[in-house]
């Protein structure tokens, strides 16, 4: 697994599991899925890929986004990352409008994986919820139980 460094700041919590560091934000929302949701606004969020999942990539290739207007539903099909060989399709947390993508990593994909909860974001979503009564999201102490649980059960599959 790659390294990456980057500055701490003071809500930055890290978690270190059995040789896998699992990277939260105080003000950060996980799916399921393996995506953040952060609020911008009242109904505004950004959506992201969650920084373990970001930095298990390798070298991707390029991101396909939705159209910008598109009306999208929880668990539909949000994007697809391109890496050597296949694509990682991520589905969307919440429902809502798309408002925004992020141009930036159709230059830069790998930015994605350096920088996952800030200019790694992927799409801006107005949700039809008041954020965070956002009711598939989970906090980072729930989702890390699971995200644990998942890894446990890699873990088995790779030994066996």
């Amino acid at each position: 697994m790659r390294m990456h460094f980057t500055r701490r700041e003071e809500s930055h919590k890290e978690v270190l599991t059995d040789s896998v560091r699992f990277r939260t934000h105080d003000r950060y929302f996980y799916s399921t899925k393996h995506c953040w949701v952060k609020e911008i606004g009242n109904t505004l969020v950004s959506i992201g890929i969650e920084p373990t999942l970001a930095s298990a990539l390798i070298s991707p290739k390029a991101v396909v986004f939705p159209y910008v207007g598109q009306e999208i539903k929880r668990e539909d099909p949000l994007c697809w990352i391109i890496v050597d060989g296949t694509a990682l399709q991520l589905r969307a947390p919440v429902d809502g409008s798309i408002q925004n993508i992020n141009r930036a990593l159709h230059d830069n994909p790998q930015e994605i994986c350096d920088h996952a909860l800030s200019s790694g974001w992927l799409v801006q979503i107005r949700t039809h919820h008041v954020f965070p009564e956002l009711p598939s999201l989970s906090t980072k102490e729930s989702i890390q139980q699971q995200y644990d649980m998942e890894r446990a059960a890699f873990n088995i599959l790779l030994t066996n």
